[in-house]
Protein backbone atom coordinates (compact mmCIF):
# COMPACT_ATOMS: atom_id res chain seq x y z
CA UNK A 1 0.00 0.00 0.00
CA UNK A 2 0.86 3.83 -0.27
CA UNK A 3 2.55 4.92 2.97
CA UNK A 4 0.54 8.21 3.37
CA UNK A 5 2.47 9.59 6.12
CA UNK A 6 5.01 10.68 3.48
CA UNK A 7 2.70 12.48 1.13
CA UNK A 8 2.75 16.79 1.27
CA UNK A 9 0.03 17.78 3.78
CA UNK A 10 -2.11 20.84 2.43
CA UNK A 11 -1.88 23.66 5.19
CA UNK A 12 -4.41 25.58 6.44
CA UNK A 13 -4.76 29.02 6.95
CA UNK A 14 -6.68 32.04 9.26
CA UNK A 15 -10.32 32.40 7.91
CA UNK A 16 -10.21 35.12 4.90
CA UNK A 17 -12.36 37.28 7.25
CA UNK A 18 -9.44 38.99 9.40
CA UNK A 19 -10.42 40.50 12.40
CA UNK A 20 -10.11 44.16 11.40
CA UNK A 21 -12.05 47.50 12.02
CA UNK A 22 -14.14 47.55 8.99
CA UNK A 23 -17.21 45.01 10.16
CA UNK A 24 -20.73 45.97 11.51
CA UNK A 25 -19.31 46.46 15.13
CA UNK A 26 -16.74 49.27 14.08
CA UNK A 27 -18.39 50.48 10.93
CA UNK A 28 -22.44 50.99 12.39
CA UNK A 29 -22.57 50.53 15.98
CA UNK A 30 -19.57 51.98 16.98
CA UNK A 31 -19.75 54.43 14.29
CA UNK A 32 -22.86 55.54 12.55
CA UNK A 33 -25.34 54.24 15.53
CA UNK A 34 -23.43 56.52 18.32
CA UNK A 35 -22.88 59.41 15.95
CA UNK A 36 -26.56 59.90 14.74
CA UNK A 37 -27.76 58.62 18.35
CA UNK A 38 -25.75 61.66 20.39
CA UNK A 39 -27.93 64.16 17.82
CA UNK A 40 -30.95 62.06 17.61
CA UNK A 41 -32.27 60.92 20.76
CA UNK A 42 -34.07 57.77 20.25
CA UNK A 43 -31.78 56.54 17.30
CA UNK A 44 -29.33 54.49 18.94
CA UNK A 45 -31.26 52.98 21.18
CA UNK A 46 -33.77 52.12 18.08
CA UNK A 47 -31.05 50.48 16.30
CA UNK A 48 -30.04 47.74 19.26
CA UNK A 49 -33.72 47.07 19.46
CA UNK A 50 -33.88 46.13 16.01
CA UNK A 51 -30.34 44.35 15.25
CA UNK A 52 -29.67 42.59 19.00
CA UNK A 53 -33.17 42.50 20.51
CA UNK A 54 -32.56 44.43 23.79
CA UNK A 55 -32.07 48.46 23.94
CA UNK A 56 -28.41 50.05 24.72
CA UNK A 57 -28.85 50.34 28.65
CA UNK A 58 -29.82 46.24 28.81
CA UNK A 59 -27.16 46.03 26.29
CA UNK A 60 -24.95 47.21 28.77
CA UNK A 61 -25.75 45.82 31.71
CA UNK A 62 -25.48 42.20 29.95
CA UNK A 63 -22.13 43.08 29.46
CA UNK A 64 -21.45 44.19 33.15
CA UNK A 65 -23.24 40.91 33.69
CA UNK A 66 -20.80 38.63 31.51
CA UNK A 67 -18.31 40.84 30.69
CA UNK A 68 -15.83 39.55 32.36
CA UNK A 69 -16.51 35.72 30.74
CA UNK A 70 -16.54 37.55 27.47
CA UNK A 71 -13.07 39.08 26.96
CA UNK A 72 -10.38 37.28 25.86
CA UNK A 73 -6.82 37.98 25.86
CA UNK A 74 -4.61 39.16 22.73
CA UNK A 75 -1.70 37.08 21.47
CA UNK A 76 1.10 37.48 19.28
CA UNK A 77 -0.67 36.51 16.02
CA UNK A 78 -3.77 38.83 16.29
CA UNK A 79 -5.57 40.81 18.66
CA UNK A 80 -8.66 39.57 20.82
CA UNK A 81 -12.27 39.76 19.96
CA UNK A 82 -13.42 42.70 22.22
CA UNK A 83 -15.98 41.39 24.72
CA UNK A 84 -19.22 43.96 23.81
CA UNK A 85 -18.67 42.76 19.93
CA UNK A 86 -18.80 39.09 21.24
CA UNK A 87 -22.20 40.01 23.01
CA UNK A 88 -23.85 42.01 20.05
CA UNK A 89 -22.70 38.37 17.90
CA UNK A 90 -24.33 36.62 20.10
CA UNK A 91 -27.27 38.43 20.86
CA UNK A 92 -27.59 38.64 16.85
CA UNK A 93 -27.64 35.49 16.41
CA UNK A 94 -30.19 34.42 19.07
CA UNK A 95 -32.42 37.07 17.01
CA UNK A 96 -34.67 35.06 14.47
CA UNK A 97 -32.41 35.70 11.05
CA UNK A 98 -28.82 35.76 10.60
CA UNK A 99 -26.91 32.67 9.92
CA UNK A 100 -23.68 32.30 11.54
CA UNK A 101 -21.87 32.63 8.27
CA UNK A 102 -24.06 35.82 7.18
CA UNK A 103 -22.51 37.05 11.04
CA UNK A 104 -18.83 36.04 9.84
CA UNK A 105 -19.62 38.37 7.15
CA UNK A 106 -21.01 41.34 8.57
CA UNK A 107 -18.63 41.02 11.51
CA UNK A 108 -15.87 40.69 9.34
CA UNK A 109 -14.94 37.07 11.39
CA UNK A 110 -15.06 33.62 10.39
CA UNK A 111 -18.10 31.22 10.67
CA UNK A 112 -15.89 29.32 13.29
CA UNK A 113 -15.06 32.19 15.28
CA UNK A 114 -18.96 32.84 15.37
CA UNK A 115 -19.16 29.33 16.67
CA UNK A 116 -17.12 29.43 19.21
CA UNK A 117 -18.52 32.64 20.41
CA UNK A 118 -21.93 31.56 20.36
Amino acid sequence: GIILSNLPMKRRFWSAHAHDESGRWELEVLGTWRRLGSRFADYEDGKYMDTFRVDKATFNQLYAMFGQRLEKTDTDKRPSIPGKKRLAIFLEWMAPSPTMQQLGVEYHIGTSTVHAIV
